[in-house]
């Protein structure tokens, strides 16, 4: 069973050397915050040895000024390290200036020290745990979406005889259709073919075609080619290949744009480098990669069909 986002644990830095001011910090944590681990650093110094250490960060709560040094100059490099951790900077300073220049260094809030140093931070730290409650449930929510055995997979290769399916990881497609499955897929692999083209017009990127005759999947295709040593027509030295998901064209809405996903290609034919290392157990690796890759890609941009 898959955690809820309230059962997983934060990990928590607090760069502050005042003890009182820790105190506040550490209470506001304990009544808003449910499940978390904090790690208190006093000093610049420390905290650039803790953060070596640290695999990821979910929140950190910094103040500004430190015998060591000032905090500020390693806003930058902090969110270079951990771009998606929420930044809360304290200060004794109330400078809108010095408020907005740590905001486009990357802190996410600021929040003076004085009489409402309690309430300010209270409402930053409920806003930073609605934030992170939010960003789990989202990754939560694209793990399932994105799970790849929600997508069957068949491997298109044109060879001597035509356009074959060479693999697919499913015993059966998973749609009642009107046609016998070898038929349906030998008719999809050629009008593939017709689409993207042969030869000089032969385009490899990510591409978005109807699946043939299927009515409740959208055929979502990696085109590319790779050496293919065993070819015995010199013309297909360098192979033609399709790898195709046919993804349930409810979920479709939700992938990345066809533009953002065309880097892939690349790292697809780096995983296979020719034809044997593709057909050697190689497409359930790259077809989990390409999910991995797409569960943190922007979805924001509309998909358009061709």
């Amino acid at each position: 069973m898959s955690q809820s986002s309230d059962d997983v644990k934060l990990r928590i830095v607090i760069a502050e050397d005042s003890d009182f001011y820790m105190v506040n910090i550490e209470n506001i944590l304990e009544d808003f915050i449910k499940n978390y681990d904090i790690e208190r650093v006093t000093s610049i110094t420390a905290l650039d040895t803790y953060i070596d250490e640290l695999p990821s960060i979910d929140l950190m709560i910094l103040d500004m000024y430190f015998p060591d040094g000032n905090i500020v100059d390693k806003l930058v490099e902090l969110k270079l390290l951990y771009p998606d951790v929420i930044t809360i900077m304290v200060s004794g300073q109330s400078d809108i200036r010095l408020a907005f220049r740590t905001v486009e260094l990357g802190a996410n809030y600021y929040v003076v020290k004085g009489e409402t140093f309690a309430s300010n931070l209270m409402v930053a730290v409920l806003n930073a745990a609605e934030q992170l409650r939010l960003r789990r449930d989202l990754m939560g929510l694209r793990n399932s979406v994105f799970d790849p055995s929600l997508y069957p997979m068949v491997l298109f290769q044109l060879t001597e005889q035509g356009v074959d399916s060479i693999q697919s990881d499913f015993e059966e497609f998973p749609e009642v259709l009107h046609q016998p499955e070898a038929t349906f897929l030998k008719n999809i692999g050629l009008g593939f073919m017709l689409v993207i083209g042969q030869g000089h017009n032969y385009h490899e990127g990510c591409f978005n075609v109807p699946a043939g005759s299927s009515k409740f999947y959208t055929a979502l295709l990696f085109v590319f080619r790779l050496p293919n040593p065993t070819a015995k027509d010199p013309r297909l030295k360098i192979g033609y290949y399709q790898m195709c998901l046919f993804v349930p064209k409810p979920l479709f809405q939700m992938f990345p744009s066809i533009h953002t996903m065309n880097p892939l290609i690349e790292k697809i034919k780096a995983m296979t480098t020719d034809s044997v290392h593709l057909i050697e157990n190689k497409l359930q690796p790259v077809k989990q990669m390409i999910f991995d890759e797409i569960k943190f890609m922007d979805m924001k941009s509309p998909n358009v069909s061709i």
